[in-house]
């Protein structure tokens, strides 16, 4: 399942989640190379997830993309 969820995706790029494709309040997660880690309220502590486990829930339907953040120097 590597990539699955993007072959531009790199290990520890943030992963935004949301109920539409409105980035604002989005859900943060970090990729993982094959899976999301992220802090569930739902389950009350950390997690790693599928795409299979967010496409579940309708509060994380829409994945709204990645981000990397920029190195500082």
């Amino acid at each position: 399942m590597a990539g699955s969820l993007d072959h531009h995706a790199e290990v520890l790029d943030l992963v935004l989640f949301n109920r539409s494709e409105d980035p604002y309040g989005a859900h943060v997660g970090l990729w993982t190379g094959e899976a999301v880690a992220h802090l569930c309220e739902e389950v009350g502590h950390p997690v790693v997830w599928h795409q299979s486990e967010f496409d579940a829930r309708e509060r994380y339907a829409v994945r709204v993309g990645f981000k990397r953040p920029a190195a500082r120097h």
